[in-house]
């Protein structure tokens, strides 16, 4: 999943297990700003993520991708703009 991201500027911010900037895909698109560049490592989050800015995911891994599974509990990530779902 990509938003335009066009600043040269834009950070690159890591989620997954050690090592990484966060263990949490929702807490790094809450320390992100728009145009930046979150890679998520392969493997399973388990959690609910509110995407509600530009930005762009990335997933990384050899030979796995991530996966996103919310349990059943609600959608695995819902996209907003502007406060509209």
């Amino acid at each position: 999943m990509a938003f335009l991201s066009s600043a040269s500027n834009a950070a690159t911010i890591t989620v997954g297990p050690e090592g990484r900037d966060h263990s949490s895909l929702q807490s790094a698109i809450d320390e992100t700003s728009p145009g930046d560049l979150i890679v998520v490592s392969d493997g399973i989050c388990h959690e609910n993520v509110d995407l509600n800015k530009p930005l762009t995911l990335r997933g990384m891994g050899s030979k796995e991708r991530p996966v996103l599974d919310a349990g059943g509990k609600g959608p695995a990530i819902t996209i907003s703009s502007d406060g509209e779902r």
